[in-house]
């Protein structure tokens, strides 16, 4: 995250910034998580696991509405951005986003089928948080190809466009899939 927000000022890039941003919301959002396994596991209530997954849907929405007033401004007053150090800083936050995957991935732990759900869902909030910076990643590569190759420079901005897309569709499903299963409780 620090090197996605020194590298995008560097850059002058909001592909970067977009990320970086959803990667500071990351940490408040594995910080929720892990708080919402903890307090379902040591009160024996399964509901906050559920909470701590409506909470980051709702924190990445909260994001995804700043993000996107800060890329039309760039959208109508352009600037140049550095494709090369968009790119590498890119390829680096995918491998970073990829070992963190493959970790959640695998942290799955067999309890009860109620708890299974509601573990689940705070794993899916988790899992999606690194997901969309992956995916944030990949666009940020063809970003920073297109313009180190052909100079086109809106691409980053697009690419933002992109990003926040991505991340706000994959949010609400998260808060519907939290909600819903906060009101079955």
């Amino acid at each position: 995250m620090i090197i996605e927000i020194i590298g995008g000022w560097l850059t002058n890039s909001m592909a970067l910034i977009a990320d970086a941003g959803h990667m500071l919301t990351d940490v408040g959002a594995l910080s929720i998580s892990v708080l919402g396994l903890w307090l379902s596991r040591t009160r024996n209530n399964h509901r906050y696991e559920s909470m701590a997954g409506l909470i980051n849907g709702c924190t990445l929405l909260i994001m995804c509405f700043w993000l996107l007033r800060e890329n039309f401004y760039r959208w109508f007053s352009p600037e140049e951005v550095k494709g090369l150090g968009l790119t590498l800083i890119s390829l680096l936050g995918l491998s970073v986003n990829l070992i963190s995957y493959k970790f959640l991935s695998h942290s799955h732990s067999g309890h009860c089928h109620d708890h299974n759900h509601h573990h689940n869902i705070n794993t899916l909030g988790a899992k999606l948080h690194v997901l969309g910076d992956a995916l944030g990643s990949v666009v940020g590569i063809i970003a920073g190809l297109c313009i180190t190759f052909w100079g086109i420079n809106w691409v980053d901005t697009i690419g933002s466009f992109i990003i926040l897309s991505i991340i706000s569709t994959l949010s609400v499903r998260l808060v519907f899939k939290a909600a819903s299963a906060l009101l079955k409780d």
